[in-house]
Parts: C-alpha cells; sequence; structure tokens
C-alpha cells in the first residue's frame, strides 16, 4: 500500500479509492453521494455512497447468510482470520492513518498509534476465538450433569462515532467476529472512509464479504430503525450520545435485541496534595489534549487539592500553551482541529458564555485565521456553577480546573453526575487512591495514569454512560449467548 507524506498523494489515492458501501449484490454506483469533509480545511475530499433504506431487507438477508457461514466455521479458522487482520492493518498504517487524519483531523502521529491500538484489538480477539469459555458441573441435589456453552447472538450492528474512526469499529469488529457473528458497520456520517478500509482489510484477511458490510448513510437514524425493525437482527453495538443511546433501548425493546451501549462522558481527574506533579500533568495532557479533547473518556472536570492546586495549574497551562495546533499533515503539529465548524461553534460558546460569567483563562485561547475548524487550548478556573461549561461534556481541548479540600469532598463532587464511564485518581498514598478509586461511580478508572483502555480489559460505563462491555474477555461475551445442557445421569447408575 502507498505512503502519504504529502495530501497530494493522499488525495491520489482518493481518486481511485472505492467509496461505495460493502453489500454484496448491490449496485452502489447508483446510489446518491454524500461529502467527506477535511476538517483543516472546510472543504470535500470524497463523495461517499449514501445508501438507501431500501437496501435494508437486502443487507439484512445477506448478513443473515453471512452468519450461517461464518459461524460454522472452527474457532481456530476464525483465529487464524483476525490474526491476518491484525498483521494487514499495520502493514496499511500509512493508509488508514492518512484517511483518518484527513476525515477527522487528529495529527498523523496519533493517527498511528489508533491503527497499533486497533490492531491489538484483533491479536487479542484471534487468541480469544479459541477460548470461548462454558462449564461442567454435577447437579447439587444429583441425578444429572450440567454442561453450560456459549455460542454467537447471531448477526450484528456496529454503529460506531467519528472521533476514534478505525478503534471504535476495530475492537466491536474483533469482539462479534471472534465470537462468530457477523456484522453489520454502520459509520458516521463524517468518517465513513476509515471504515471502509478496515471492510477491504477483513475481507482480504478471510472474512466472507456477506459476513462484513459496511453501510455508509447521510441516515443513520432511518438506517438504525430499519435494521433493528427486522428480527434477524440479534444485536447492537453502539457508541455515541445518551439521547441516541436512550432512543436505541427503545427501539431494541420490539424485538427484544441484545445491546451493548457506550454513551457519554463526564470523566473527574483528582489530584491530590501528595501526587507526583510532573506525572499528574504529564498524565492531564494526555487525558485532555489526546485526539484534540474528542474522546469520551477525556478528563472533562480537573479536580485539585488545594495545597498543589496553584503549582498544578501553572504547569498545566504552560503545557498547554507550548502545544502546536495546526494541520494534522504537518510536522510538529500536536493538536488538529475539531470534527466541524458546528462543533466549533459550540465550544467557542461554552468558553466565552464561562469567562462573561467571571471565569478566569490561563491560556492564550486564540483562534487561529484562515480555513479549518482550529482551536488554541484554554484553562479556565473559578467557573461558576451556573455556567453551561460546569454540566456539559466538552469535547475540546478545554481544560476547567477547580479545588477541593479533602477526600470526602473530591468524591462527592466527583460522583455529583449521571455520567459515569471513565475517572483518575491522582496520589502516592496507594491506600487513598485504591479508597477514592473504590468511591468513584464510574466503569473504567485510570490510578496515577491518564490512559485506561486497553485490548485485554473491559471498557464500559455505567449510568447515563450505558452498559455493556468492549475488550478483554467480556467484550466477547457480549456478543454470545449461554446454553445449557442438562444431562439427565442418576448416581452410580453405572455401577448396574
Amino acid at each position: 500500500m502507498p505512503t502519504f507524506p504529502t495530501l497530494d498523494a493522499h488525495d491520489a489515492f482518493l481518486a481511485t479509492f472505492d467509496t461505495g458501501a460493502r453489500i454484496p449484490g448491490a449496485d452502489t454506483s447508483t446510489f446518491e453521494r454524500f461529502a467527506v469533509v477535511d476538517p483543516a480545511t472546510g472543504g470535500g475530499i470524497a463523495q461517499v455512497a449514501d445508501t438507501p433504506i431500501s437496501l435494508a431487507a437486502h443487507c439484512m438477508q445477506t448478513a443473515t447468510r453471512g452468519f450461517d457461514n461464518w459461524s460454522k466455521h472452527t474457532p481456530r479458522g476464525r483465529s487464524n482470520v483476525l490474526a491476518r487482520a491484525a498483521h494487514m492493518l499495520l502493514e496499511r498504517i500509512d493508509t488508514f492513518a492518512a484517511t483518518m487524519t484527513r476525515e477527522m483531523g487528529k495529527p498523523l502521529e496519533e493517527a498511528r498509534a489508533e491503527v497499533r491500538f486497533s490492531a491489538d484489538y484483533f491479536r487479542w480477539y484471534s487468541e480469544e476465538a479459541v477460548r470461548s469459555h462454558g462449564g461442567y458441573r454435577e447437579a447439587p441435589g444429583g441425578g444429572a450433569r450440567l454442561i453450560v456453552t456459549r455460542q454467537p447472538v447471531g448477526v450484528a450492528l456496529l454503529i460506531t462515532p467519528w472521533n476514534f474512526p478505525l478503534a471504535m469499529g476495530a475492537r466491536k469488529s474483533a469482539a462479534a467476529l471472534a465470537a462468530g457473528c457477523s456484522v453489520i458497520l454502520k459509520p458516521a456520517e463524517a468518517t465513513p472512509l476509515t471504515s471502509l478500509l478496515l471492510g477491504d482489510v477483513l475481507v482480504d484477511a478471510g472474512v466472507p464479504p456477506e459476513a462484513f458490510q459496511v453501510v455508509t448513510t447521510s441516515d443513520s437514524a432511518g438506517w438504525s430503525r430499519a435494521l433493528m425493525s427486522d428480527q434477524q437482527l440479534k444485536k447492537v453495538s453502539f457508541t455515541g450520545s445518551t439521547r441516541v443511546g436512550s432512543m436505541l433501548i427503545e427501539q431494541s425493546a420490539q424485538h427484544i435485541q441484545k445491546l451493548s451501549l457506550e454513551l457519554g462522558g463526564d470523566a473527574p481527574f483528582l489530584v491530590f496534595d501528595d501526587a507526583d506533579l510532573e506525572r499528574a500533568v504529564e498524565s492531564a495532557v494526555i487525558s485532555k489534549i489526546r485526539n484534540g479533547g474528542q474522546a469520551c473518556v477525556a478528563a472533562n472536570r480537573f479536580l485539585v487539592q488545594e495545597g498543589i492546586a496553584e503549582e498544578f495549574t501553572a504547569e498545566l497551562a504552560k503545557r498547554l500553551n507550548a502545544l502546536t495546533v495546526g494541520s494534522g499533515f504537518a510536522e510538529g503539529v500536536d493538536l488538529g482541529p475539531l470534527i466541524s465548524e458546528r462543533a466549533h461553534g459550540q465550544v467557542n460558546d461554552l468558553v466565552t458564555g464561562a469567562l462573561e460569567l467571571g471565569a478566569a483563562n490561563a491560556c492564550a485561547f486564540t483562534q487561529p485565521d484562515g480555513p479549518g475548524f482550529f482551536m488554541h487550548p484554554a484553562l479556565l478556573t473559578n467557573v461558576p456553577e451556573t455556567a453551561s461549561i460546569s454540566s456539559a461534556e466538552i469535547f475540546a481541548p478545554i481544560a476547567v480546573v477547580g479545588t477541593f479540600r479533602t477526600p470526602a469532598e473530591a468524591v462527592a463532587r466527583a460522583n455529583d453526575t449521571p455520567f459515569g464511564l471513565a475517572g483518575y485518581v491522582f496520589s502516592q498514598d496507594i491506600d487513598q487512591a485504591f479508597g477514592v478509586a473504590h468511591a468513584l461511580n464510574v466503569g473504567v478508572l485510570g490510578i496515577n495514569k491518564g490512559l485506561v483502555a486497553d485490548a485485554s480489559s473491559p471498557f464500559g460505563g455505567i449510568g447515563y454512560s450505558g452498559y455493556g462491555k468492549e475488550g478483554g474477555v467480556e467484550g466477547m461475551q457480549d456478543f454470545q449467548t449461554v446454553k445449557q445442557f442438562n444431562l439427565d445421569m442418576p448416581s452410580a447408575a453405572f455401577l448396574g
């Protein structure tokens, strides 16, 4: 595959890339098209097939055939395919990275890291595919042996967001395919190109085309309704807003479809007086700035104990002010654009609204001239509770720092939200760190580190942040059903 040192080289690649949906038996050349926009310029980079909803029944029938085929592959056969997919992702790392940078905006090095992160999921689930855990036990009252097995749930619809165009599709797809499910992947309208590339890799690796389809559409809600109204669909895995997740819960009721929902976040980042300051600041930058702050696990509320607050805030402001903002293709860039003009306007309103209510800003927060949806970081202190930013999922490189006196106060303020996805605790007192960690109402938690996701561990939230897990053994189990066999076996009957 080509490498992309320049935008012109990637434009040449896109000029020959098939931007039609990946649906066997469908002539995508006849579909209408929608534009994919480069957030670094605001200009279009590709026209992608806008798959008509009238194809939903065909898509589901195709996926059902794909399930009948793929689920009959041996665990080792599925494992080998997923291992090849992991290898091929890394072989095509520059293609994926450049495409993500163009359609989402993140710097190339971050995009390459996302490819490696995604390959880890295919590698992990290639190993888990041969370990579908069951059980064997004797009935407590005797007279029977009980065998517990797991089997794939069936056709799975995977709905992914724009912020991690490859990682979200990879960790859902890898688990579903390892379990033996067939997949309909529906990427976000803003970032469909990466998912089309992923579909090509999986088919090249050996997944039957009927078992992995990619539906590109400008009507995500319409396609979700159409597919979920079909009782052949057995599983939906969604990453996105709590509002949409709630709608999917209602829609799933008709056919009692199994759901996994990774929804909004409001991550608290707690720094205690005894924290390692350098580690806490470094982790704060990673947690807040990675992906431009456009991550559901990004630190959304910095709560810092009073004894270290001034020094922490000054050091964090220094680091944020030193970041370079620009096109993800430019060398030395730390921070790319926000995803859209609408997102840029919403965040700008949040910041200016807080400043008008008396908040202070320790960073420049200047807006670059020229095209694109770029935003320099801001670090706000003394933010009043009445400011909208105090209760918003910011999704931008904007840090809001408050202070606390006692651990009890920190926990109470951290838990004062209906969301419960991620949290972070920084303290060199291991008893304090674990005590606070146990008290926080979140699904994943970083202790003295700013990254929490790993292919080998379960990821997911509680409360308004959803339910279900991705990653780890639990991630594959979310795409399986449990079956029990009850074998009549009277005690000692074989003795005659």
